[in-house]
């Protein structure tokens, strides 16, 4: 997904200059059964790259991807572990946007 959260074209691809992107991993897709056959769910993650040298406004992904997500990953917070669980506690909600640092990963998961 590019910043704006709208899928990305073939130019978007292409584009030289284009040094963010969002992924989305659905955690309900997974094709592969368990070990005893039974059906595998995981969380919805959205994971966003930032490889440019600013800060870059990402949106989060509409609505029909998740209601409520939480930072649980930031590679720019330099915390320590006990404060990790303030810090990531904000609930972002679809389509809001986020600023993500320069050089950096952040990972959101979908609570809802």
């Amino acid at each position: 997904m590019t910043p704006e959260a709208k899928e990305m074209s073939e130019e978007d691809w292409q584009a030289g200059f284009a040094k963010s992107l969002g992924v989305f991993f659905n955690g309900a897709a997974i094709a592969r059964p368990g070990e005893h056959g039974e059906r595998v769910k995981d969380d919805n993650f959205y994971v966003v790259f930032n490889a440019h040298h600013e800060a870059v406004p990402f949106k989060l992904p509409p609505q029909q991807f998740g209601l409520r997500w939480i930072r649980v990953l930031d590679t720019a917070v330099d915390v320590a572990p006990e404060l990790r669980r303030s810090i990531f506690a904000e609930v972002v909600k679809p389509e809001e946007q986020v600023e993500v640092k320069a050089r950096s990963v952040v990972v959101f998961r979908c609570i809802d």
